[in-house]
């Protein structure tokens, strides 16, 4: 008898056991696929060489590229909740698009972009974030990303652009 109720006990911490793994590895598929990135190869411009530049952006964009009247190139990974992840060859100026960091550190941030080596700028407007990064011959940043996914953006601007 005492050997049916320890048995018992142990199906029921089996059965516990069995049912937070299983939420685990649910939860775990679940954040993975939240987080999974696509990864996109592009020929940038990148100190006077044509460069192959490597990004794992997020999944769920639209890829704009555009070229301005100086040649310079632009990706944009654009996503539905307005969201703009963007690298660009112009390290003169950095994006065209990028209205914000004039409105936030004044007209002489393009001097600041043209004549430093690496920049890391960021700010805030109307609640929504944007950064731009000069670093290694190229500049990219994100545009319009919300709180929620901030750090995301910040984790594909620090450790998914590679420059070959």
């Amino acid at each position: 008898m005492y050997y049916l109720r320890w048995s018992e006990q142990l199906n029921r911490i089996d059965m516990k056991t069995l049912n937070i793994t299983s939420l685990i590895l649910i939860s775990s598929f679940s954040l993975i696929s939240c987080l999974s990135k696509s990864v996109n190869e592009f020929e940038l411009n990148v100190k006077d060489n044509t460069s192959t530049v490597r990004i794992g952006a997020p999944e769920g964009f639209d890829i704009s590229k555009y070229t301005d009247d100086n040649g310079y190139r632009e990706h944009h990974y654009q996503y539905e909740d307005g969201s703009i992840l963007y690298i660009t060859d112009d390290i003169d100026s950095g994006s065209d698009f990028n209205e914000y960091k004039a409105k936030e550190y004044g007209e002489n941030i393009y001097l600041r972009i043209a004549i430093s080596d690496s920049i890391d700028i960021g700010g805030k407007h109307e609640g929504k974030y944007w950064r731009e990064i000069k670093k290694e011959g190229i500049v990219y940043g994100y545009l319009n990303v919300p709180s929620d996914r901030k750090s995301l953006f910040d984790d594909v601007l620090e450790n998914e652009i590679v420059i070959e």
